[in-house]
């Protein structure tokens, strides 16, 4: 079933561009939805290269890429949000802009996302003992889940 927002949503965009519309003239809001899509391309171009870089460099020092690319996967659906035809995406678009919301959202879906610590440990690579994973769910419930793995080199 479709979630009543998801149906509602179009009615409201075309409503306020309706009010936008008598408010500002025809012209001016098309100007100002036109501004939102160039902003939107923008937005979406210069995520794309600022996450993979982000993401390359964090992996490159060990760190987990995940605040950073969270954060950017935010900003790129800002600039969704601001492709899309009406006013009331384009609000929705500058809040999740501003950065303390961002961050705010990134915390609040990285809790429920299990996190996964890739470490060596032992050995060097390529002896008995190779890698360690250890899967936690960042809750930090002591009930969660630990796989301890230790690989082989099989030839």
């Amino acid at each position: 079933m479709i979630p009543l927002g998801l149906l509602l949503f179009p009615i409201v965009e075309i409503a306020t561009a309706i009010a936008v519309i008598r408010e500002f003239g025809f012209g001016n809001a098309f100007f100002m939805w036109l501004i939102s899509t160039i902003l939107g391309i923008g937005l979406f171009r210069a995520t794309s290269a600022q996450l993979s870089m982000g993401v390359a460099q964090a992996l490159r020092r060990g760190e987990s890429p995940g605040q950073g690319a969270v954060e950017g996967a935010l900003v790129g659906l800002a600039g969704l949000l601001f492709l899309v035809p009406g006013y009331v995406s384009d609000v929705l678009g500058l809040i999740v802009l501003f950065r303390p919301v961002r961050r705010l959202i990134a915390r609040r879906l990285l809790a429920k996302i299990p996190s996964v610590n890739v470490g060596r440990a032992g050995p060097a690579p390529g002896t008995a003992a190779g890698p360690t994973v250890e899967r936690q769910r960042s809750s930090g419930n002591a009930s969660d889940m630990v796989i301890d793995v230790d690989a082989t080199k099989v030839e």
